[in-house]
């Protein structure tokens, strides 16, 4: 139950930051495109970007911060045993994840 639960808070909490990101990120592109039009190029705007840069830079330090928490309570929560076996299950999916893309990158590509 406790694993439920902090699954359901980190999930409501990457929701939030990817939705913050997602808008930050969309404005940082209209910024960018708003100094291409302006006369005088780009140097107006820069300190604006940058301002949305360094709220990216918080964004990711956050996402950071929540894969550490819940690291931390994951192995609060889980015996030992729960979490051998959970590496374990992970190294499998990472090396399925390896092989797909080596296939994925080798397929046969049809002409353009």
């Amino acid at each position: 139950m406790e694993v439920s639960n902090l699954r359901q808070s980190c999930q409501q909490t990457e929701d939030a930051l990817s939705q913050g990101m997602e808008k930050l990120q969309s404005t940082l592109a209209k910024t960018v495109v708003a100094s291409q039009r302006v006369e005088g190029g780009y140097i107006p705007r820069i300190p604006s970007a940058m301002e949305k840069l360094e709220a990216l830079v918080v964004f990711v330090n956050q996402a950071d911060h929540l894969c550490q928490d819940t690291l931390h309570q994951t192995s609060r929560i889980l015996t030992t045993h729960q979490a051998a076996r959970g590496l374990l299950a992970l190294g499998e999916y990472f090396q399925r994840l390896r092989a797909l893309s080596s296939i994925w990158v080798t397929r046969p590509r049809e002409p353009a």
